[in-house]
Order: C-alpha cells, then sequence, then structure tokens
C-alpha cells in the first residue's frame, strides 16, 4: 500500500493529466512512476501542491466551453468526453480521499469528525 505522501503526489498527476493538460490545453508531461516515489518533501509541501492543482483545476472547469465538455479525446489510453474526464478525475480523487482518511484515522486512532455534530438520521423533506 502507499503512504499519505504518494497518494497525494498520484492524486496531483492525475488531475494534472487530466484536468490541466486534457481540458486546459497544457502540454502532457506526467511522470506517472514518478508519483510512486518517496519524495523528501515535507507534508506542508505536498499539501500546498495538491491545494495548487486543485485550485488550478477548478478555474480550468470554471472556464471550459460547453463543446469542449462534450467533446471526446483520447486521455491516458482511454477515450472519453469533457465531462467523462471530470467524472473520473472526481471519482479517482474521492478513492484515494478515502484510503487517506482510512489511513489517518487508524494511525491516530480516533474518529476524523466528518460529521461530528450532525444528525445523520434526519430525514428528506
Amino acid at each position: 500500500s502507499n503512504s499519505v505522501g504518494i497518494l497525494i503526489q498520484h492524486l496531483c498527476g492525475n488531475i494534472t493529466q487530466y484536468i490541466h493538460s486534457s481540458l486546459g490545453g497544457q502540454p502532457d508531461s506526467r511522470r506517472r512512476d514518478q508519483e510512486f516515489v518517496t519524495s523528501q518533501r515535507s507534508s506542508e509541501e505536498l499539501l500546498e501542491e495538491l491545494r495548487t492543482t486543485i485550485q488550478k483545476a477548478l478555474e480550468v472547469i470554471n472556464n471550459c466551453p460547453q463543446k469542449e465538455l462534450l467533446r471526446f479525446r483520447n486521455v491516458q489510453g482511454f477515450q472519453l468526453s469533457g465531462m467523462g474526464i471530470i467524472i473520473h478525475v472526481v471519482e479517482h480523487l474521492s478513492y484515494h480521499t478515502g484510503q487517506i482518511a482510512f489511513w489517518t484515522k487508524n494511525l491516530k486512532n480516533q474518529d476524523l469528525g466528518f460529521y461530528e455534530g450532525m444528525d445523520l438520521n434526519m430525514k428528506n423533506d
């Protein structure tokens, strides 16, 4: 299994390739294998890279014309529409975020409090 730092590097690579490059038109310079090499960067540096990567992805998505959301293109060997790219990135980010939460919860031996103070038994209107 991968460390939290490795997962963050991997998420940054995935988001950059799929959103920044494919939707945003930047060159695809992803080196996926390097994402799985332990880095000497601090947790603060890794988190800042993730924040910056996500912020830039949000800017690309918010400025993406509708025709680009519908157009199919090849990304990492897959034929995806712009919407498919966004769905993939959200799913991929959610999957690895779950892994990070699981590791953190187990390492700290405590609840992470995502729903603290909320009544999750409430019924819909």
